[in-house]
This record gives structure tokens, sequence and C-alpha cells, in this order.
């Protein structure tokens, strides 16, 4: 019977990063925004190898991790050795708690880059979630032993060049959205699009929480699953 039921188009699956193509917010045409071309990868990480340190900036559940992940295969083929690693803090956390976490990313960070190669490319998604001083190390670590880095972070960053800034707008949340239910029944839709006209879109800035929102509308009756 479990198998039968609907899977709800906002559920953990379809929205992590690598389950949709990331889509161009600077770039928007007559069809809508489309997803960034292989021509655009390849440049991104031709001028990475250029400037060795590279940094996606925006704010939460813009499409940072989506974009890094696009990257990935034109990354592959610039670099034979990729480390990656991802950093985040608990919204829970209070301010001891963020501190011992920053702490533990910049321990793990200084010990991944003790035991890198020379020519390695280290992909980090969310560096600020690093202590200042643990990132200098790392840095500093990096730069000596001959490796790159393109990271992510909310903002921008010392010795950091931005390589692309992610942003969300309510054209590219309807976007979004009508992508990831395009499948579902007209009932799951009619909701979704109710909802998204009754928002005040200019005031979403992250999609992830959007979408987590939007799991209950679109499937009220469903328990919530991955």
């Amino acid at each position: 019977m479990l198998n039968s039921l609907p899977s709800n188009p906002f559920a953990t699956r379809f929205i992590n990063p690598g389950a949709r193509p990331f889509l161009d917010a600077t770039v928007p045409t007559s069809d809508g925004y489309r997803s960034v071309t292989t021509e655009f990868c390849e440049s991104i990480a031709e001028r990475l190898a250029v400037i060795r340190r590279g940094l996606i900036v925006g704010p939460h559940g813009t499409g940072k991790s989506t974009l890094m992940h696009t990257l990935l295969p034109s990354l592959q083929q610039r670099y034979a050795l990729i480390s990656q690693a991802k950093y985040h803090r608990d919204p829970s956390d209070g301010r001891y708690e963020r501190y011992r976490r920053r702490l533990q990313n910049s321990r793990r960070a200084i010990e991944m880059a003790r035991q890198s190669s020379p020519g390695e490319l280290f992909v980090v998604d969310g560096l600020e979630q690093l202590t200042l001083s643990g990132r200098w190390i790392f840095l500093g670590m990096l730069a000596k032993r001959g490796c790159d880095l393109l990271a992510t972070s909310h903002h921008r960053m010392l010795a950091m060049t931005e390589l692309y800034r992610t942003r969300m707008t309510p054209s590219l949340l309807r976007q979004l959205a009508s992508d990831l239910i395009a499948t579902s029944d007209d009932g799951c839709r009619g909701r979704v699009m109710r909802e998204l006209e009754r928002r005040d879109l200019r005031e979403v800035t992250n999609a992830r929480d959007l979408w987590f929102e939007l799991y209950d509308v679109a499937a009220p009756n469903l328990t919530r699953t991955a």
C-alpha cells in the first residue's frame, strides 16, 4: 500500500544538491532561467586553475552547493586529485556550541591539508564554518603544498577570489517549484501554485526553507519521508 503513495516533489531526494540542475539567475531568457552550460563550467574551472583560490558566494539556500556539484565534472577533467569536505552549522547551536563546532571543523580541514599532495584540488562547502585562525592556517598549508581551493561561503573573504555570486529571485523560485511539481498530480500542482501566489516571494531568500514548508502543502496527508 505504501508503495502506491505518490512521491512528494519536495522530498529530500528531489531537492538535495545535484538532484536538480543549477539555474543561472544572472542570465534570464524569454523562456525563463536556463541551467548552466558545459562551457560555463569549463570557464570556471579554467579561471580557478589561474587564481588558485576561488569562492562561490551567496546566502543560505541559493544554490551554492548545487553549483559546486554541477562544476565537478569540469573540475575532474582538470584536476587528477580532488578532496571534498562539507561543513555546516546547526541553527540550534548556542554561541559556545557554534564556536566548538568551528574548532572541530578547523581541525578536520587542517588535517586534510596536512595529508594533501601537490596539485590537489580541495572543494570545501561552507568555508565560513571554520574559525578565522583555522581558516588562515588551512589556506597557508594549501599554498605551501601547492594545492588549489574552491569553496562556498555566505560572504566574501580575504585571500579568496569571488568566482560567482548566487542569488534568489521570485521568478527563479517559481520556475524551480514548477520544475519540481511538473510530474505531480493536478491537486498537488494546484495547491503549490496557490501557495506561491499567496506568498510575497520577494521576502524569500532561502529556497531550501521554502521547499521544506511546501512539503506539507504538496501532500498534506502524507507522512514526511526522505
